[in-house]
């Protein structure tokens, strides 16, 4: 089946140069407005999601907390394609899971090069080994669900899609210093530009929802952290 993406813009121009941008070579579904997009959110299945932020009838960041807060979406990449450049805006962006904030006017090649990593990237983890298990913590990457393991019962944790990425990278490099810059080439791929703060806001979301077993996530000042629980 062809790759499929919902482009949710206002401007006919920036439609026009997206679509020029992406080759054909992807299925392109274009909404104008929120509701349009929702509407076709709800009869069809996407890959990738590229928003807009300033829309007529709301916030292209209100629609990207709808697709994180959908079990059907929340792991399908998400572009935001806006006019809107200050880091302030860009942390929003990304705090709220995006995996990619690229800013008008832009490059159709460039656009096209994040596109096409952003959907082959989420591919390559979906695909990937389907269980990861080190001390309490039990993956099972293939229905991205999460569960601690206490001496006196088990507990699932929900968890965002970037928040589960950065753990699966925690444990996949047990044991091991990661700094900043591998958890940004993990979760959203080199060439995203991430604030540090972004990355520090997620780890302590991250940390909230694990409850007693964060004391495991070590933070390693100038270095990035740790996974660890070995005393």
């Amino acid at each position: 089946m062809p790759t499929k993406i919902l482009l949710v813009e206002d401007s006919a121009d920036f439609q026009f140069l997206v679509k020029l941008s992406l080759k054909n070579n992807f299925h392109l579904d274009i909404a104008s407005t929120l509701a349009e997009g929702r509407s076709l959110c709800a009869r069809n299945t996407y890959d990738l999601y590229i928003l807009d932020i300033l829309l007529p009838d709301g916030s292209g960041y209100d629609f990207c907390t709808e697709l994180q807060s959908n079990v059907n979406t929340r792991f399908t990449p998400v572009i935001f394609l806006t006019s809107k450049s200050t880091i302030t805006e860009k942390v929003i962006g990304f705090s709220l899971g995006a995996d990619d904030y690229i800013t008008k006017p832009f490059i159709a090649a460039e656009l096209y090069a994040r596109v096409e990593s952003k959907i082959k990237k989420n591919s390559r983890f979906i695909h990937q080994e389907e269980r990861l298990n080190y001390g309490p913590f039990n993956v099972n990457i293939s229905n991205f669900e999460v569960k601690l393991a206490y001496p006196d019962r088990e507990q699932k944790v929900n968890l965002t899609p970037n928040e589960f990425k950065i753990l699966v990278k925690l444990i996949k490099s047990r044991e091991k210093i990661i700094s900043r810059e591998q958890i940004m080439d993990s979760v959203w791929g080199r060439g995203t530009y991430i604030a540090d703060r972004t990355i520090d806001k997620h780890i302590s979301s991250l940390r909230k929802k694990l409850g007693t077993l964060a004391e495991y996530i070590k933070t390693v000042p100038q270095f990035g952290y740790i996974l660890s629980v070995e005393n």
